[in-house]
């Protein structure tokens, strides 16, 4: 039986975490949790110690500030690699799975031993439609599928996966050997950027990403969508860093910096001043990182 540890992040989750791990915990496959807090002011950890306090599936590290999603998430991941876990499932605090959930991305893996992460359909917390930036996903990004309407994939008879450019780092099922070859998620992105920055250098090692339809995880998130302010306010230029340490397209950093103020000055002349002064703080914050990035191309 193959060993998987589930590695959690919470940061103030008191609304939905004790849903998540009571779904966990009355999985078919059996998995230790390890919950990585990053300082939640909430009461989370109070909560999660009152009802789980005596479960030996669990595991609870605590950090004195919050360090980001990715490297909160590498903690956890670290931790299952000296645990000895042939799988890391990595969830959202504002999640919940099916019964089978475990069960059927660990079959479709064996089975499908190239994609380094598979992951289950995504739906909203209703239950009853399709998480909407994950099916903005599956419209841009399945392989060879029709796009359009992905409500269908709900209904799918053939269990085989499907394999998709890119699935966001809500429910990811990954294998050890992708995470020793891949490594963990890049510090440079906080918060967002940082499960693309991943499957590009994952997929640069030879591995894919697999869509597995036959099981479902419920993403309630209808408050953060409401505002992703705070996403878009930086992703000119958390794109822009991702299209630098992209191994498979190795843009050019000077290249991508010119962009930058290319558009800089464009988005001025047309008096567009909340998009030019995006591109030009994006443009500052890459010089800042420089040495850095350069450090890291020559890696």
């Amino acid at each position: 039986m193959k060993r998987i540890s589930t590695v959690i992040v919470t940061y103030n989750g008191k609304k939905w975490i004790e849903r998540c791990l009571l779904s966990l915990f009355s999985n078919t496959y059996k998995t230790n949790v390890i919950i990585i807090d990053n300082n939640s002011s909430d009461g989370t950890l109070e909560l999660i110690n009152f009802h789980f306090k005596d479960n030996q599936q669990l595991e609870i590290i605590s950090l004195k500030k919050n360090i980001g999603f990715g490297q909160a998430n590498n903690i956890g991941i670290n931790q299952a690699i000296k645990e000895n876990a042939d799988y890391i499932f990595l969830l959202n605090q504002d999640t919940w799975v099916d019964k089978d959930v475990l069960e059927k991305l660990i079959d479709t893996h064996l089975i499908n031993p190239q994609h380094g992460i598979i992951s289950p359909l995504h739906m909203d917390g209703s239950g009853k439609k399709l998480d909407k930036p994950f099916s903005e996903y599956l419209s841009k990004y399945l392989v060879n599928t029709p796009k359009g309407d992905m409500a269908h994939l709900t209904k799918r008879k053939d269990n085989a996966p499907l394999q998709i450019h890119f699935i966001n780092a809500a429910a990811w099922l990954i294998s050890r050997e992708a995470i020793l070859k891949t490594g963990g998620f890049d510090a440079l992105f906080f918060h967002w950027g940082e499960d693309r920055n991943f499957i590009d250098r994952m997929t640069y090692k030879g591995f894919s990403v697999g869509l597995c339809t036959n099981t479902k995880i419920y993403h309630d998130r209808v408050e953060a969508l409401r505002d992703r302010s705070s996403f878009f306010k930086d992703y000119y230029f958390r794109s822009k860093l991702r299209d630098i340490l992209n191994p498979n397209s190795k843009s050019n950093l000077s290249t991508v910096m010119l962009i930058c103020l290319g558009n800089f000055i464009k988005e001025f002349a047309t008096l567009n001043f909340g998009k030019s002064s995006n591109r030009l703080n994006a443009f500052f914050r890459l010089w800042k990182l420089k040495p850095l990035l350069k450090g890291k191309l020559e890696e």
